[in-house]
């Protein structure tokens, strides 16, 4: 049956049902794929050294540390900003309450930061990372010395609102700027040591606040953090260019390359354009003036500050997406993850320096230097949520013959699973029992490392499990995560007036455990829930994950008609079209085609006559120059005569042979060497029905595609095991496009009678269903097909 509108959208959505699922390892060699491909452009991220990508990384980490250096910080001298602003001695019973008031300065903060991502993530979508950086965290600075200054409370309330608004921006830039430079198996670790470095600016923050305070105001703590966030801000001006890369290998604007042809051909050739089976008779694509060689942007062009809108979707488009995703089952747990490992720290750090002062009679830089043992737990989270759960990962995606899962990630949290409620145990009992002050510090170790690696692992998690929306992601967990640690840090204290330390942070315990057990649920049954998901009304507005990002195609005669169509379906699956033409009559053609692309500017088009015997040579050079390589070949281009075999001449003979014949053989012989091992490539050729069931007058014609036939049985056992490709074949039959709409009248009468006998529908194919069945050939699941000949009739000739 003929495919209905909701039925083909079905069908695209399970083209997208892959959604967090790819093969990262070669099926043949088990070498690791690189996701994503780089281009061949040096100033793609991907490409550059990488002595320089893990500079950024440090780079990045530094900014992570600085965003909670001042989060939690100055709360070690919570009692000296009390009594500096309200001139209330700690003997003073209006002292509980002016000290609640200064609490506020920190959870605003904590609460900012969170939310504030809400207004970056779309600035940083559509403008880029780099003026994001710039921007907050110059604003960063500036509030920095604005707190050290103020001498009122409500100046210094509002200096710290608008601070954690600025440092809250690094949070959800940081994890994009690591996705831009890393390939998707080395980011375990990084993102480790992202969220390592976020849990230990709370720690480094407190201990450096701590030691400050000796010998000096606690003002001095907001003098040394101008300092170390200003000069962190001129190493992102002078060292961090714009990392946010267009990855298709087409992320140039398209422009037109005319190749010389023989223009009395050409035209020879345009004068025998017929129609038969939907297979216009062009050749066609889309090129570049000169084939330039990409050149490195210098080293004062990388200081610019702003490289142009990056996205056409709105501001409010991206601002509402994170919302939204937090109904999707993965998204809701993660972040109720980072919730109940961070948001209980941030119940600890509102409470810690006067419980350590009341059990042990800690000054504050003695409280301060317990979270030393924070910052070692972190440090060692780093191993175990980026290097181990990497090594996890990659072990189960080779038994899986190398797909990668997300899922396959989360057996190694495990060990936050266990660590972070003995942490929060530790915590209480110790308090509450006076046991020697390291039984505390000890929790303190556990829930940071807790921390780093069980966030880590949740949050790589959702990213890899919603790719396209990864930021959006980030966000989502980041804002509610802030949210929750607000509410708690308002009910900690009386929380634990009430029930004392052992009940309370017993209650936390327990939650922590009964969330993090979750990793079980979803490693068993996560792959069904995200599939499921796509389907959600929210995923809809998701654009799809292209599981042809990277590729390179080119189809002969695609100008219009099944070419055309081709060239669409490609596109609309993430590939970059090369698409050719053989006049310049066609010009404008092309060009409406490569900007009607579904990928907009991912495609060009090159004047190259694929009938003479230097222009598929020239086709390819033409892509490889300004591509570098050649994934996938559709050998569409060809003519059509219709005539009785006594009106067929030899010149009829030499343009059908030519070009459907010596033509397919040239253009694919010059693709060889440039097809991609060991993986290899996809070669795809457009036979026709004719090939097998000829009507009358198609002597030449059906001829031509019989040769193209043979071709493709004899290549498709031939060139696998040299060049790792697969070669198929597609047969259309009447289908409906320019040609047969200048047949005229007559033609169609004749033609209905058979069109009739079509048992899925007495009609003709539409192009675009010809195209999706050379995209599924094209795609890198379909390995295993190799020498088959798709008759794609709606059953009018059965194979």
């Amino acid at each position: 049956m003929v495919q209905t509108t909701a039925e083909r959208e079905e069908a695209d959505l399970q083209r997208v049902q892959t959604l967090g699922s790819v093969r990262l390892h070669s099926h043949g060699t088990r070498k690791v794929i690189l996701i994503p491909t780089p281009s061949n452009h040096p100033d793609d991220p991907l490409n550059w050294s990488k002595g320089y990508r893990y500079y950024m990384a440090v780079l990045v980490c530094l900014a992570m540390l600085m965003c909670n250096f001042l989060a939690a910080g100055p709360t070690v001298a919570i009692v000296e900003i009390t009594i500096d602003f309200f001139h209330t001695p700690p003997t003073d019973p209006a002292f509980a309450h002016a000290i609640a008031r200064v609490a506020y300065f920190f959870t605003t903060t904590a609460l900012c930061q969170g939310l504030g991502n809400l207004i970056w993530m779309p600035l940083i979508v559509k403008y880029g990372r780099r003026p994001i950086y710039l921007s907050s965290f110059t604003l960063y600075t500036a509030c920095a010395i604005w707190s050290g200054c103020s001498k009122s409370y409500g100046s210094e309330l509002a200096s710290r609102i608008i601070m954690g608004f600025a440092a809250g921006s690094g949070e959800c830039v940081a994890p994009l700027t690591i996705a831009d430079i890393f390939f998707l198996h080395e980011r375990g670790l990084i993102m480790a040591c992202y969220t390592a470095a976020l849990s230990c600016g709370v720690a480094f923050g407190i201990i450096i606040s701590g030691l400050i305070t000796i010998d000096h105001s606690w003002r001095y703590i907001y003098y040394v953090a101008t300092a170390m966030i200003g000069a962190l801000t001129l190493l992102v001006f002078f060292t961090m260019p714009e990392t946010s890369y267009n990855r298709s290998p087409a992320a140039v604007t398209p422009t037109l390359q005319e190749l010389s042809n023989s223009d009395a051909e050409s035209k020879a050739t345009a004068e025998l354009r017929e129609d038969f089976g939907g297979q216009i008779v062009n050749i066609e694509a889309q090129g570049q003036v000169s084939n330039p060689q990409h050149k490195k942007r210098s080293y004062v062009q990388s200081l610019k500050l702003y490289s142009g809108v990056l996205t056409n979707e709105t501001f409010f488009t991206i601002f509402f997406r994170p919302i939204a995703l937090l109904v999707l089952p993965p998204v809701l747990w993660a972040t109720l993850c980072m919730s109940v490992t961070i948001g209980f720290l941030v119940a600890i750090t509102s409470n810690f320096a006067s419980a350590f002062q009341t059990t042990y009679g800690f000054a504050p830089w003695q409280s301060g230097l317990c979270f030393v043992a924070g910052l070692v737990g972190s440090l060692v989270g780093i191993l175990f949520g980026g290097w181990f759960s990497d090594w996890t990962a990659n072990m189960l995606t080779y038994r899986n013959n190398g797909i990668r899962e997300p899922e396959m990630r989360l057996p190694s949290m495990t060990l936050g699973m266990i660590a972070a409620p003995v942490a929060l145990l530790l915590y209480g009992v110790g308090i509450q029992n006076q046991l020697h002050w390291m039984v505390p510090t000890l929790g303190l170790g556990l829930l940071n490392f807790a921390i780093t690696q069980a966030t880590n692992v949740s949050l790589v998690y959702t990213v890899d499990a919603y790719r396209p929306v990864a930021g959006e992601v980030i966000t989502t967990q980041l804002a509610f995560k802030a949210a929750f640690g607000f509410l708690l840090s308002f009910y900690t204290n009386p929380w634990i007036a009430e029930s004392g330390y052992l009940d309370s942070f017993g209650a936390m315990a327990g939650i922590s455990a009964a969330i993090l057990f979750c990793w079980i649920p979803f490693y068993l049954f996560g792959k069904k829930v995200r599939h499921a998901t796509i389907k959600w009304r929210i995923m809809k507005r998701v654009p799809p994950e292209h599981t042809m990002r990277g590729r390179v195609a080119i189809i002969s005669g695609s100008s219009s008609g099944i070419g055309a169509a081709i060239a669409r379906e490609l596109s609309s699956r993430g590939a970059t079209v090369v698409i050719n033409y053989p006049y310049a009559e066609l010009r404008a053609q092309a060009e409406a085609v490569v900007t009607g692309l579904p990928q907009d500017g991912k495609g060009m088009a090159v004047q190259a006559d694929l009938s003479t015997t230097d222009g598929p040579r020239r086709l390819i050079d033409a892509a490889v120059e300004k591509y570098g390589k050649i994934d996938i070949l559709v050998n569409n281009a060809a003519l059509a005569v219709n005539l009785p075999l006594a009106e067929q001449t030899l010149e009829h003979w030499d343009r059908l042979v030519n070009l459907n014949g010596r033509g397919t053989f040239l253009l694919t012989r010059s693709v060889l060497p440039h097809l991609p091992k060991p993986s290899g490539g996809r070669i795809i050729n457009i036979v026709s029905v004719s090939s097998r069931g000829p009507p009358p007058g198609q002597t030449i014609y059906a001829g031509t595609k019989g040769m193209v036939d043979s071709f493709t049985r004899c290549w498709a056992k031939e060139l696998p095991p040299v060049y790792g490709c697969t070669v198929n074949a597609v047969s259309p039959g009447p289908t409906r496009t320019e040609g047969f709409g200048d047949a005229g009248v007559e033609a169609m009468k004749i033609l209905q009678p058979v069109i009739d006998q079509t048992p899925v529908g007495k009609r003709m194919a539409e192009a675009e269903e010809i195209a999706y069945v050379v995209g599924c050939l094209a795609e890198e699941r379909a390995r295993w097909i190799n020498g088959a000949h798709v008759c794609a009739t709606g059953g009018l000739f059965i194979d």
